[in-house]
């Protein structure tokens, strides 16, 4: 069943339970109504009642009591004393004689009994109306309502078709345009109804921001893909023509040694590529962030910097600083290609590594005395396989700051890039405290 018919069976429901409630309230109002009613004629009848000749000949044989033309019809009078019907009308229903002071409702009558005396008689007076008065409008109601519901019902679910479709008239040119879209795979094709100012409106757009979000992630994705390849096959290349070499013709042990050397440096350029693809391409979801020592870290990476580089002097300063909320194993990957970078990039000049307290939670401060880059570079460097001029000589992937942005950006912290041609590199990370 379609959206729009099941909002119109909906509404019908929705309808016939309202006009229950609503009938039900007017029935017992109604009801109030004309019982009240029937007792305001009682009340009316009494005083209308003459008695006295009546009650002076207790004795007299019962006869039919006489009433005024202009008595109220259908009300009946009865006289009781004791056990003794004293007179009555001569329709008085046949009703106990001992009913309580007040009204009654009894056998289809409404009684109102009340004391009279008259020259030193005591009695009850007793009027009685047939309360068909009651249920004959009531049941009249209750006929007209089992016409008018099913018709109420009915008009109300068409007239809610109606308004459905028309209602859902956008939507359907939505899904068209969607299916458009999902046929042609033109991601950045309008949708249809974005400056509508309604719930539908806002759909639109929300799935238009969606689809133009998804289409430069997928052109992200794509670009990082080819250059993902393009870098890889470098090195297969490589191996590949010296594997080739070595095998063309008989070689002596040196030569071996001096290929299988060369082989290790392309298997190891090889292996750090595949780990940053790996990292870049870690799922978000795995990401588990606990208290860590970014002193610690930092430390621990300075030390296996000076092991890979000892002629590069390397300062470390830890100053005393809060644990950060992240990921221990990628904030070492920061330290680790921040360090790569200094020092390949750096040509041998002193690099710098500080670690203190700052307002917004810890910062590391990654700096080195080399070239530097101008300041056209400075915007691409965290964009995957990006190398400014100055690093094209080296075996880097370009993957290392990027990896750096990436990991900032997971732990909710900032970076910032500061160089210009023969000032320096610095680099400022700074990461939230644990709480």
């Amino acid at each position: 069943m379609t959206i729009r018919w099941r909002m119109a069976l909906a509404v019908a429901l929705q309808t016939a339970l309202l006009l229950l409630v609503v009938a039900a309230v007017l029935y017992l109002a109604l009801q109030r109504f004309l019982v009240a009613g029937e007792e305001r004629r009682l009340d009316s009848a009494v005083a209308m009642v003459d008695l006295r000749n009546d009650l002076e000949r207790p004795d007299h044989d019962l006869a039919p009591l006489a009433l005024g033309s202009e008595f109220p019809s259908g009300v009946e009078v009865r006289v009781v004393s004791g056990d003794r019907v004293l007179q009555q009308s001569a329709g008085f229903p046949d009703v106990p004689l001992d009913l309580p002071l007040g009204y009654t409702r009894i056998d289809g009558h409404q009684v109102l009994t009340r004391e009279v005396l008259s020259e030193g008689h005591l009695a009850l007076l007793q009027l009685a109306t047939d309360l068909r008065g009651v249920s004959q409008p009531l049941r009249a109601y209750l006929r007209a309502l089992l016409v008018t519901l099913p018709v109420m019902m009915l008009l109300a679910a068409v007239a809610s078709a109606v308004t459905a479709g028309r209602l859902l008239r956008p939507l359907n040119s939505l899904e068209r345009a969607a299916s458009s879209i999902g046929a042609s795979g033109d991601l950045l094709q309008p949708l249809p109804g974005t400056d509508a100012r309604d719930e539908l409106g806002r759909l639109a757009d929300t799935l238009q921001r969606a689809f133009r979000r998804l289409n430069a992630m997928m052109e992200r994705e794509s670009a990082f893909t080819r250059a993902a390849a393009h870098d890889l096959r470098t090195p297969l290349t490589a191996l590949q023509a010296r594997i080739q070499g070595a095998l063309a013709r008989e070689r002596d042990a040196a030569h071996y040694r001096d290929t299988l050397t060369e082989l290790g440096h392309d298997v190891g350029r090889l292996s750090r590529l595949t780990e940053h693809l790996l990292l870049l391409a870690r799922d978000e979801a795995a990401f588990h962030p606990a208290p860590s020592d970014l002193v610690r870290i930092a430390g621990d990476a300075v030390d296996r910097a000076r092991l890979r580089a000892p002629t590069v002097p390397l300062d470390f300063t830890a100053h005393t600083a809060p644990l950060v909320q992240g990921d221990a194993l990628l904030l070492t990957h920061v330290v680790d290609n921040l360090l790569e970078n200094a020092v390949r990039h750096g040509r041998g000049a002193p690099v710098r590594v500080v670690v203190e307290a700052h307002s917004e939670g810890v910062a590391l401060r990654v700096e080195d005395d080399g070239p530097g880059v101008d300041g056209e570079a400075l915007g691409h460097l965290g964009e995957r396989f990006y190398r400014a001029d100055a690093a094209r000589s080296g075996e880097g992937s370009g993957l290392g700051l990027a990896i750096v942005e990436h990991v900032v950006g997971l732990h909710g912290g900032r970076w910032q890039v500061d160089s210009a041609p023969g000032e320096g590199f610095r680099v400022v990370v700074v990461l939230p405290a644990a709480t």
